[in-house]
């Protein structure tokens, strides 16, 4: 399985254009993938757009969103999404 972590912090409406891209992306892919989005402190809304999204139809590959309430910098949500 490929992992594909994307950290994230406030990144507002850009990240249903984001998710689209990894979405189309990954559908085209023949060997199994999981996607993970660490939402790194995100005040803006991000961990709940995302789970609407990841909520609609079926994908055919997982996908975690992962969202804690303290900013603790790109290195430790990519740590984390490795986790």
């Amino acid at each position: 399985m490929t992992s594909l972590i994307l950290p994230a912090y406030n990144p507002g409406p850009a990240v249903e254009r984001a998710w689209a891209a990894v979405r189309d992306f990954v559908r085209t892919r023949r060997d199994p993938w999981e996607v993970v989005f660490v939402c790194d402190g995100c005040t803006d809304g991000t961990g709940d757009r995302l789970g609407k999204l990841v909520g609609r139809g079926r994908l055919g590959f997982d996908v975690q969103v992962i969202d804690y309430p303290h900013n603790r910098g790109k290195g430790f949500a990519v740590r984390t999404g490795l986790l």
